[in-house]
């Protein structure tokens, strides 16, 4: 029955114009006044005394624009953490060699002896945020800087893994292409 009223009072609205959300709307007349300063439908904290309340159509439209801004932030932020990786990664190969080697007090002694870095081994990724937390297994595919990912070079210092097993799945990767941004989305896939 009410939605029928709603439906008859919008038929009424003059041609071109919008019912534009406030305390004279169609759903106001037909609902009646909200009570106790709520406004409904539109979810906890949002009063009536705020002003005028958005439909639900600019609601939407707000939310995917914060979504696209938060998309965009994010590849943003990954760029730079891939940035800060390499430049702490040439900066580390530079300073490791006239730094006198680490003591066992330092860094826990293996059980077995580390195998060489190079192609078909197991490895794990270390998060980019912190270093000491494994966030997936894989298995190293190629080692030649020319070889591409996502269509881009590997590059020196890079290698291209095959991911295998996503222990922390959310966390992100530090060159993300195509759909693959997290570590769950390259299950399967080949990453740099």
């Amino acid at each position: 029955m009410q939605r029928e009223q709603m439906k008859e009072l919008n038929s009424q609205l003059p041609e071109g114009s919008v019912d534009e959300p406030g305390p004279e709307d169609i759903f106001s007349k037909v609902m009646g006044k909200d009570k106790d300063g709520r406004a409904r439908m539109y979810g906890l904290g949002v009063c009536a005394s705020d002003g005028l309340v958005p439909s639900r159509p600019v609601c939407y439209r707000l939310a995917m624009q914060w979504k696209a801004a938060c998309e965009t932030m994010s590849n943003e932020v990954a760029e730079i953490k891939a940035m800060i990786l390499e430049m702490r990664g040439t900066n580390q190969n530079a300073s490791s060699a006239s730094s006198a080697p680490v003591t066992s007090t330092h860094r826990p002694k293996l059980a077995t002896k580390p195998q060489p870095f190079q192609v078909g081994i197991e490895v794990y990724l270390k998060s980019i945020i912190n270093s000491r937390e494994i966030v997936a297994k894989a298995r190293v595919k190629s080692l030649d800087p020319n070889d591409l990912v996502g269509g881009e070079e590997i590059g020196p210092d890079w290698c291209e893994a095959h991911i295998l097993v996503a222990i922390k799945k959310r966390e992100h990767l530090v060159r993300p292409y195509d759909l693959f941004v997290t570590i769950e989305d390259a299950i399967g896939a080949t990453i740099a």
